[in-house]
């Protein structure tokens, strides 16, 4: 019991910790925006405090008062003469906050939000110079056989290097040259997996895509051209089947055949045709987090009469993978 609730403490301890501690140091750059602006302006500033409620850490300083307050979900910055009934000397209204102008009272109310929104710019900038911005490069998937694409020439694995000559780097530089080239016939420059370059014309039609500010817009599409590749995920079509028999399951995902790394679903069952005529077939995959490697075995089980398929194996895309509790698909028994 003890130890259970020294765990809970813990738990609850290491989940507080970042969040008041995130929080902090955005109050403390708000309130030092406020401070700043107050200081610059002449306004006295009377207490700087991370917190509320009972001070339990202060020290003074000038005419300040800096703590750290008891509660530390917030902070405030309290200046002298910010109360609209308070008694104010003429010797005093100059370092009085209501006694300012306009726009240093309005100064010194932006201060603070502006602060977070420029703490907030530098950090992304900040983040971009040291990791760089993840870019996908423009490697073609799977492409629908009769599409525009397809029959233009491209195929799975193309890398695109130039759209009408302009080098592109990224899938969305490829998309946006697209886009803007409406109902048009764009060259694309492509390297194909061997190694060639080829430039092709491939005809672009007018259609609904993302636009440039992320929205469905009507801009240049050409037909088929993907750079989704599905991933080796199998369905299993036969218990008594030799996959079904090595322990296969529907939905996992393969890792290796025969000791070749797969990535892709057009390469797993490029694979597999190759090994169709073989006796066994290794097959490594993740299940639920877990690998392990199976051996499928046409002695094992019910080899399928079906040249291009003595496995079992076939895409997962076939298979049903949830149901929506009390949906038609379930009243009708799928």
């Amino acid at each position: 019991m003890f130890l259970q609730l020294i765990s809970y403490i813990w738990g609850l301890f290491s989940a507080l910790f970042p969040f008041i501690a995130l929080l902090g140091g955005l109050v403390f750059i708000h309130e030092l925006g406020h401070f700043l602006v107050a200081r610059f302006c002449k306004v006295r500033v009377e207490v700087f405090s991370l917190g509320f409620g009972k001070k339990i850490f202060k020290w003074k300083k000038g005419d300040t008062v800096y703590c750290i307050s008891l509660f530390p979900l917030g902070g405030y910055v309290k200046m002298f003469g910010h109360e609209y009934n308070q008694k104010i000397s003429e010797k005093d209204k100059p370092h009085a906050f209501l006694h300012k102008t306009l726009g240093q009272k309005t100064a010194i109310v932006l201060a603070g939000p502006l602060m977070n929104f420029f703490l907030a710019i530098l950090i992304f900038a900040g983040l971009n110079m040291t990791f760089g911005e993840k870019k996908l490069t423009p490697v073609l998937g799977e492409m629908a056989p009769k599409s525009v694409a397809s029959k233009a020439g491209l195929s799975f694995g193309d890398q695109i290097l130039a759209v009408d000559k302009q080098p592109v780097t990224s899938q969305a530089e490829v998309l946006s040259f697209i886009f803007k080239k409406p109902n048009s016939v764009i060259h694309l420059k492509t390297k194909t997996p061997k190694g060639d370059i080829k430039t092709r014309p491939v005809k672009s039609n007018k259609d609904l895509a993302l636009g440039p500010w992320g929205f469905q817009e009507e801009g240049g599409v050409i037909e088929g051209l993907s750079f989704f590749a599905p991933a080796p995920l199998v369905g299993v079509i036969d218990p008594k089947s030799p996959a079904g028999v090595a322990g296969v399951k529907t939905f996992d995902k393969v890792l290796a055949v025969n000791g070749q790394k797969v990535t892709t679903r057009k390469k797993l069952f490029s694979l597999i045709k190759q090994l169709n005529n073989s006796a066994t077939l290794d097959i490594k995959l993740e299940r639920e987090g877990e690998q392990k490697t199976l051996t499928l075995s046409r002695l094992n089980g019910k080899a399928l009469q079906v040249k291009q398929n003595p496995w079992g194996l076939v895409s997962s895309d076939l298979f049903i993978a949830d149901l929506k509790k009390g949906g038609t698909a379930e009243k009708a028994g799928l």
